[in-house]
């Protein structure tokens, strides 16, 4: 949580930047705890584990028992950074955005995530609960 508040943009800096950033910060969470799980983590080579690959790893590797609705989220995550960084003019990026905040409202229990015209504050909140469950579930047992 402290690579979170110490990396992650304040909520009234641009969207963009807040949805980078908070990518960047679950990938390292998800990175982390590939290399926590498997037996030889320096036979991973970075630069070719992409974001999609350590989340189909993370949930490879998390027990099925271990209900979550982070990898949905972190999916939708990736697809609107996906969006931002592959499309120059996107028709589907403020939907896509939306989608993911959503996705996060209804899932996150005990926050009070901010109206959608705060569409910053309402990003920064969905990233940080984003985390937060990421966070539970990979450290969640495996009974």
């Amino acid at each position: 949580m402290a690579r979170l508040v110490e990396h992650l943009p304040h909520y009234q800096d641009s969207a963009i930047l807040i949805l980078l950033k908070g990518h960047l910060l679950v990938e390292e969470l998800l990175r982390a705890y590939i290399e926590r799980k498997v037996p030889n983590p320096s036979a991973i080579k970075h630069e070719q584990l992409l974001f999609a690959k350590c989340l189909m790893f993370c949930r490879a590797l998390t027990s099925p028992k271990v209900r979550s609705w982070g990898f949905d989220a972190a999916k939708k995550l990736n697809d609107v950074r996906n969006e931002v960084a592959h499309e120059l003019e996107s028709t589907e990026l403020k939907e896509k955005l939306e989608a993911f905040v959503v996705l996060v409202e209804q899932h996150s229990k005990g926050s009070v995530f901010p109206p959608p015209e705060r569409g910053e504050a309402r990003l920064y909140m969905a990233i940080t609960d984003l985390y937060n469950e990421l966070s539970r579930v990979l450290r969640a047992k495996e009974s």
